[in-house]
């Protein structure tokens, strides 16, 4: 219950995208706890950093070249 993609298309790196349909979230309502059936979608896209010309003035001949992964995810309720 958990499908992946995955790609460098025109991104400066790999871009990952995973549902997962079959995660269990434990709450509490109305003083009960029950077990309830989400759904996570997680992402994790790349960004090209643009420090390269800020370093140059700090220090004369520095580069960086830096990409991060920057992460987010969200769970909701399965509502079927």
């Amino acid at each position: 219950m958990t499908w992946l993609y995955t790609t460098t298309g025109t991104c400066a790196g790999a871009l990952v995208l995973t549902i997962s349909r079959g995660v269990s979230v434990q709450t509490t309502v109305a003083s009960s706890t029950v077990i309830m059936p989400c759904t996570t979608v997680q992402i994790s896209y790349p960004y090209q950093w643009h420090f390269n010309n800020v370093i140059q003035l700090l220090v004369p001949g520095a580069t960086y070249a830096g990409v991060s992964q920057i992460p987010t995810d969200a769970t909701a309720i399965n509502m079927d």
